[in-house]
């Protein structure tokens, strides 16, 4: 009697992948110039949660992070993210010279 086993004879499947991952090596070598981070490179470079830098990037944010939008992926570059950095940084010194000039004028 023959036996009603099931017996596959295509090959196992392998799993497809878009595109096979390159090694490390083979990777086109960039400057720090050239490259664009990811939102967790922002968010570690600055010290602050993803959630925030998410936040940043919504258009009606109140303090907008400069950032790229490919399709879905927001990308940044260090230049711009330096750039923003320095607009937002405050420099006591001369805020405190500027206070005092004002209450200077103010007498």
């Amino acid at each position: 009697m023959p036996s009603l086993a099931y017996q596959s004879t295509a090959q196992p499947s392998r799993p497809r992948s878009r595109s096979a991952p390159r090694p490390i090596d083979s990777a086109p070598k960039r400057t720090e110039r050239e490259c664009l981070w990811r939102i967790s490179d922002v968010a570690r470079y600055l010290g602050v949660p993803t959630s925030t830098i998410y936040k940043m990037t919504a258009p009606r944010s109140s303090n907008p992070i400069p950032h790229l939008k490919l399709g879905r992926l927001l990308r940044f570059r260090r230049e711009d993210i330096d750039s923003w950095l320095a607009c937002w940084t405050v420099n006591p010194v001369t805020d405190l010279a500027r206070a005092r000039a004002w209450a200077q004028q103010q007498d």
